[in-house]
């Protein structure tokens, strides 16, 4: 982690102010927050908008005095001579003070940019002048230091995700609430809500904290998006596959959950779900979420046919693969086999075959119980 570097602003004395608040996306200028100790004052404006450039204004006491060269005997001012901003934390988040001079007539103002949306200190040291007959204004060699706090805001972007929205963006403080969303609309669609992410199901509420910052990179951002998600009504049509179903269809809604799916029958074979192609395929349950937005038909896929005896035959043999369980192979010959052996959790099985004399099947299962080799001598 990078440790924060103080970046500082010496006072260049000029005879012409310019004093100029920048403008901020999509709001009106706010009024000024000003921290005032002793007639030293420092000045900033109320919104501050992470990214978007800003004036800090500083002015001392008695200092148009100072700047006139005119004053009593004793008086004395306070003269704005350096600026500073920093964090109130150790690290780097990017603040820079992108003009290194002041304007004199009616007090000194800088340009300032906080790349974050964060906490900043500014703190200008205000140097001690005091007056005397003939010598006029002088250096006392004592200062004092005035601080202010300038929080910038973030900006909360809504991105309508194929949708029209009433208003793209709004500013707020970090861990602040989300508040007011835009109104948003898409032809067919209903708007289920606000997310972090198109691909997100964690649902941004009026009562969501808004954090500008990630704990994995310990970074604070300038912005965050929202995405909505809309949802539609689609019909789902079931396909036995060479079984029978009840029901033959039923209503979801996109990015919700496919919910309760009917239970297909077939002669001789065991039901494995459904699936979203006639072969292969993604298998689809009652909690994957409704991808889809159109009309489709999911397909049944089966696990068979059943043995019917507890001997194994060429064609059960061939119809083992890799990966099956126990259970699995037990109903494809239709019973279970002697064990042979077992090491460290590895078994192996052997079913009597239907064959030549002798003929034999040994199918042999890892520590997750699962057919990782088989090997058979005469069956047929």
């Amino acid at each position: 982690m990078k440790k924060r570097k103080m970046k500082a602003i010496s006072i260049i004395m000029v005879f012409a102010m310019v004093f100029t608040v920048f403008a901020i996306p999509g709001t009106a200028a706010a009024a000024d927050t000003k921290a005032n100790t002793s007639n030293n004052e420092i000045t900033v404006p109320e919104n501050v908008i992470a990214g978007s450039s800003f004036t800090i204004k500083a002015a001392g006491a008695n200092q148009e005095d100072y700047t006139n060269n005119t004053g009593t005997v004793g008086e004395t001012a306070y003269v704005p001579s350096y600026i500073s901003m920093t964090g109130t934390d150790d690290y780097d988040i990017g603040n820079t003070l992108s003009d290194s001079s002041f304007s004199v007539n009616n007090g000194y103002s800088v340009t300032a940019l906080i790349n974050r949306a964060y906490t900043e200190t500014v703190t200008v040291t205000f140097e001690k002048y005091e007056y005397s007959n003939g010598n006029g204004w002088a250096d006392t060699g004592t200062s004092t230091n005035k601080s202010i706090n300038v929080a910038a805001k973030g900006t909360l972007k809504f991105n309508g995700n194929g949708g029209k929205v009433a208003f793209g963006t709004k500013y707020l403080f970090n861990g602040a609430t989300r508040g007011t969303a835009p109104k948003a609309k898409k032809s067919g669609y209903k708007l289920m809500g606000w997310y972090p992410s198109k691909k997100s199901r964690k649902k941004i509420t009026s009562g969501t904290k808004i954090n500008f910052y990630s704990s994995y990179y310990e970074e604070y951002y300038l912005s965050k998006t929202l995405y909505a998600k809309w949802t539609k009504k689609v019909k789902v049509k079931f396909s036995a596959n060479k079984g029978r179903v009840s029901k033959k269809s039923k209503t979801v809604k996109s990015n919700y959950k496919y919910g309760k799916l009917p239970t297909p029958k077939r002669s001789g074979y065991k039901f494995k779900g459904w699936y979203t192609k006639k072969s292969g395929g993604t298998r689809i349950t009652k909690n994957t979420y409704v991808s889809k937005t159109k009309k489709h038909t999911l397909y049944a896929h089966w696990f068979g046919p059943k043995g019917h005896g507890s001997t194994i035959t060429k064609g059960e043999y061939k119809r083992i693969k890799m990966g099956m369980s126990y259970g699995q192979v037990k109903y494809l010959i239709g019973g279970g086999g002697s064990l042979l052996s077992q090491y460290q959790g590895y078994k192996c099985y052997m079913w009597n075959g239907n064959g030549s004399i002798g003929a034999n099947a040994e199918i042999y299962f890892d520590d997750n119980g699962e057919v990782y080799a088989k090997a058979q001598a005469g069956l047929r």
